[in-house]
């Protein structure tokens, strides 16, 4: 199960950081709430 979240807050990650003048902060609360989607 983590392994499965770990993945997905990965990918969820590197596609919200491919998206430019996104502060960190906003990829912090992203990375958190992946495992929600």
């Amino acid at each position: 199960f983590r392994k499965i979240g770990h993945i997905k807050r990965l990918d969820f990650s590197s596609r919200a950081r491919s998206v430019p003048c996104v502060p960190p902060v906003v990829h912090v609360k992203l990375d958190l709430q992946a495992p929600y989607f």
